[in-house]
C-alpha cells in the first residue's frame, strides 16, 4: 500500500449532527453512526443483529432500554419509543437484553453497588422463601434479581 492510499484510508467521517447508537450487549459495547435518522424500531433490531452477529439472532426475544434524564431504564418497544429516545441525545446509549445471554452477563449491564446487590439478593430470597409457589434456588433468585435490577 502506498503512502497516498494509506492517507485516504484513515480520513475521518464527518459525524457532526449525526445520530450515534452506542449499544451494549453483555460486556460488548459498539458505536454505530446512523445516517438515516428516520430509522424504525425494526430497522434498529436488524442493525443490532448485524452488529452483534453470532450473539443476537432474529429468533431471540430482545428488549432494548435506554437511560432517560432521570437515570431510569426506559424500554424501547416500538418506533415511537425510539423516536422519543432519539430526541434526548445525539448519542443514544442502548442496553440490549437478550434471552440468549446468560443471567450473569445480563446483570453486568446494570450499574449497582455491592451493597445494593446484597440488599436485592436478600429481598429476592425473602420473597421466594415466603411464597408457596417459589423454591429459593440460586437460578430463581438470579432471575428475580434481574427483573428488579432492570426496574431500578
Amino acid at each position: 500500500m502506498s503512502a497516498k492510499d494509506n492517507a485516504f484510508s484513515f480520513l475521518p467521517m464527518d459525524l457532526s449532527g449525526k445520530l450515534i447508537i452506542k449499544a451494549r450487549l453483555g460486556e460488548d459495547i459498539r458505536m454505530v453512526p446512523i445516517f438515516n435518522e428516520d430509522i424504525t424500531y425494526d430497522e434498529l433490531l436488524l442493525m443490532l443483529q448485524r452488529v452483534f452477529k453470532g450473539r443476537l439472532s432474529p429468533t431471540d426475544d430482545v428488549t432494548l432500554k435506554y437511560k432517560d434524564e432521570d437515570g431510569d431504564l426506559v424500554t424501547i418497544a416500538e418506533s415511537s419509543d425510539l423516536n422519543l429516545a432519539k430526541q434526548l441525545s445525539r448519542v443514544l446509549k442502548i442496553n440490549v437484553f437478550s434471552e440468549s445471554l446468560p443471567t450473569n452477563a445480563l446483570l453486568t449491564q446494570v450499574d449497582i453497588t455491592e451493597s445494593e446487590h446484597h440488599q436485592c439478593f436478600n429481598a429476592c430470597f425473602q420473597i421466594c422463601y415466603h411464597s408457596s409457589r417459589c423454591v429459593p434456588t440460586i437460578a430463581a433468585l438470579k432471575l428475580q434479581m434481574l427483573s428488579i435490577y432492570v426496574t431500578l
